[in-house]
Order: structure tokens, then C-alpha cells, then sequence
């Protein structure tokens, strides 16, 4: 495999890991942001019913 073969495949690698990683991230990020918003929901009905 020539340098450049070998280069583009380590870039390609490195790139697909980073966006796999950064898209896994983000779910995560924004899953726990709804979740909060579940909380803070729950916080006001029970102030609410008091």
C-alpha cells in the first residue's frame, strides 16, 4: 500500500470514528435535556398540588 493509500485510510478512519463518536454524543447530549425537562415538569405539578 502506497503512503498516500495509507494516509487517506487513517483520515477516513479517524473522521468516521470522530463523527460516529460526535453524533453518539449529541443524542446523549439531548436525551438528558429532554429528561430534565420531564423533571422539571414533575417539580411544577407538585407545586401545583399544593
Amino acid at each position: 500500500m502506497s503512503r498516500a493509500a495509507k494516509a487517506t485510510l487513517i483520515g477516513s478512519i479517524i473522521f468516521t470514528t470522530a463523527t460516529v463518536w460526535g453524533v453518539h454524543f449529541l443524542q446523549q447530549w439531548e436525551s438528558d435535556r429532554m429528561y430534565d425537562g420531564v423533571l422539571r415538569d414533575d417539580a411544577r405539578r407538585k407545586e401545583k398540588l399544593r
